[in-house]
């Protein structure tokens, strides 16, 4: 009898294309300071799921595309599109006279359940994201 020691790192990247729709107000002495609220919807885009398996006995590795057997018992079951608040702060700085630069922290609280229809005894709830931005944008006025 051969003891092996596997050790199994498994990557799940889900993608979301996030759209979303936000009143603006500016704010402070020369108004450079913002700050927006409003929704956003994020349909879903491609998934990408591997597994790396490494045999810490041998020290043999490789990667197998995951069908669940290595992967946590939800990953299957994340689907559907993404919505919910977004709330961000920032700050433009005017570089020229037509040029500026804005940087903003904007948080994005999701209200989708991302997991519905699962059969997974263990668990119990929901599951949403929260995605937090540093997000920089340079713009031109005309």
């Amino acid at each position: 009898m051969v003891n092996e020691n596997l050790k199994i790192n498994t990557v799940n990247k889900y993608q979301y294309f996030t759209i979303p729709l936000l009143l603006k107000y500016n704010f402070g002495k020369s108004k450079s300071f913002f700050s927006n609220a409003g929704v956003f919807f994020g349909p879903r885009g491609k998934d990408k799921k591997t597994t790396k398996i490494t045999n810490t006995t041998t020290g043999y590795s490789y990667e197998v595309q995951s069908n669940g057997n290595y992967n946590f018992p939800l990953e299957g079951s994340i689907s559907g599109p993404d919505y919910g608040f977004s709330l961000g702060v920032g700050k433009v700085f005017k570089l020229s006279s037509e040029l500026n630069l804005s940087i903003e922290l904007r948080n994005n609280l999701g209200l989708a359940n991302l997991v519905e229809g699962i059969n997974v005894e263990e668990f119990r709830g929901n599951i949403k994201s929260n995605t937090i931005m540093l997000l920089t944008e340079i713009s031109f006025d005309l």
